[in-house]
This record gives structure tokens, C-alpha cells and sequence, in this order.
């Protein structure tokens, strides 16, 4: 039970209150994720981003996802996230459930925070009703 105070204190400060959002996203997120056993679980072949990460992993670059391999330039994605994908390839290696586990609480991770940014954003527009 908490003190009746305290709620208040939460909400009346948005920098508390976004940290405490971001936390608990985070940790129910995770918990599902856990809980549900995917954190680890492989991700199938046609995962084009994956399949993109790979290539960029072995120095092939941004080549096509779709269909047979083949090294034609590929814009289907944006480079930011299969970069960041075949970073932890890289550190944790490739497709094992290290590597696997580390992308999936990394997306996790930016959920949450978008989750507070959108907090923050809600309570400039709307204010302390938020």
C-alpha cells in the first residue's frame, strides 16, 4: 500500500513519471517476451532484415533480401537498424541466442523509450491532464 501522498509526487514530476513509464514498459515488455519464450527463439530465414544484416555482417553491403541471393543494391530498408542488427551479430555472433536475445531487448529497449517520449510529448500538448 502506498502513502497517500506519494502518487501525487509521481505524477507532479514528468521526469519521474517518464522514467517510471519506461521502466514499467521494459520490464512488462520483457516479462511477455520472456514468459512467452521468444527471447532467444530463432527468427525464420525470410526475415529480410535479418537476411540484410547477415550480408552487411560478411561485407556484402546492402544487397537484396528478396528471393535467391544475389548482390543487386537493395533500398527496401533503412541502414540505421540492419547496421545495428549486424553490430550485435557481430559482438555476440551470428543467429545464436545471444545475438538473438540482444536484438530483441535492444527493440525493446527503444519501445520503451518512445513510450516516455510519447508521454513527454502527450504532456506538452495536453499538460499536466496527461
Amino acid at each position: 500500500m502506498t502513502a497517500p501522498g506519494s502518487m501525487k509526487l509521481i505524477v507532479a514530476d514528468p521526469k519521474r513519471s517518464v522514467v517510471a513509464i519506461t521502466l514499467a514498459a521494459f520490464v512488462i515488455t520483457t516479462s511477455l517476451v520472456l514468459f512467452g519464450g521468444k527471447l532467444t527463439a530463432p527468427t525464420h530465414e525470410k526475415n529480410e532484415q535479418f537476411r540484410m544484416a547477415r550480408y552487411l555482417l560478411h561485407g556484402r553491403g546492402f544487397v537484396c533480401p528478396v528471393g535467391p541471393e544475389r548482390d543487386d543494391p537493395s533500398s527496401w530498408f533503412s541502414p540505421g537498424y540492419v547496421a545495428w542488427m549486424a553490430g550485435i551479430m557481430a559482438i555476440f555472433g551470428e543467429a545464436t541466442a545471444a545475438s538473438m536475445a540482444a536484438i530483441r531487448l535492444s527493440n525493446i529497449a527503444a519501445m520503451s523509450m518512445a513510450l516516455g517520449l510519447y508521454f513527454l510529448v502527450g504532456r506538452k500538448l495536453f499538460g499536466a491532464r496527461v
